[in-house]
């Protein structure tokens, strides 16, 4: 009889897993159909992924009833990992649940005219866990300039830690500078450093505060029509 190697073996392990929650996830999803729901589908790849550990979760998945309403759902898809290294599907621990509101933190995905007239891009915001709202900009060629942030309320937020110490106020959008070329922006702009953002029409504000409480510098981004590119 023809042995498999502890790789291959692993390997089918893996592939069978796959295969089961994917016969799960959709067995989930449509127990309780009726024939009339035949259309009813959901789009796994518009749902936002994350892994800790032994758990893979998909946030906000569409979910499109045979009406042609829209849901989101939320799934978690624990493992278990045997002592040998073995992965299976923990299906005691696999949930489907409603997409938690997405919070207030409306941001426009585009080109921005900013600092000395240089262009930034601005991508398309994302759901993260809890209904947040992730967006990021960067700085186009050589002027390197990062940052990103996420609405929501500061307990649970991904730099909790970090704006705790700092005793920012609550109800804004906060995040933190990523790399940035102080030659163009100023020192202040420095890579860690927290900022808050806002979307008033389409102009961007991006306000510095370092690591405290306190404004430091402020710079202002217009979005360009697509008609007149900057």
């Amino acid at each position: 009889m023809l042995e498999l190697s502890a790789h291959a073996r692993s390997a089918l392990i893996s592939t069978r897993s796959i295969l089961v929650i994917t016969a799960v996830v959709l067995a989930l999803s449509v127990v309780g159909a009726s024939p009339a729901a035949a259309q009813a589908t959901m789009y796994l790849e518009q749902g936002g992924i994350t892994g800790t550990a032994t758990t893979l979760r998909v946030f906000r998945v569409p979910v499109k009833t045979s009406t042609g309403a829209l849901l989101y759902r939320d799934i978690t898809i624990p493992f278990l990992v045997a002592p040998g290294g073995a992965v299976t599907l923990n299906t005691a621990g696999l949930k489907i649940e409603p997409s938690p509101k997405v919070l207030v933190g409306k941001f426009l995905p585009g080109t921005y005219d900013g600092v000395k007239g240089y262009d930034f891009t601005i991508g398309t915001p994302g759901i993260g866990p809890d209904g947040r709202v992730t967006t990021s900009i960067q700085g186009d060629g050589s002027r390197v300039f990062n940052a990103n942030w996420v609405s929501g309320p500061i307990a649970g937020h991904p730099y909790e830690a970090l704006l705790t110490a700092a005793r920012v106020p609550a109800g804004q959008t906060w995040g933190i500078m990523g790399d940035t070329s102080a030659y163009y922006y100023g020192s202040t702009w420095a890579q860690g450093t927290i900022i808050s953002a806002v979307q008033t029409g389409n102009q961007l504000t991006l306000t510095n505060y370092g690591t405290s409480n306190l404004p430091r510098s402020t710079l202002v981004f217009n979005l360009c029509p697509t008609s007149d590119p900057c």
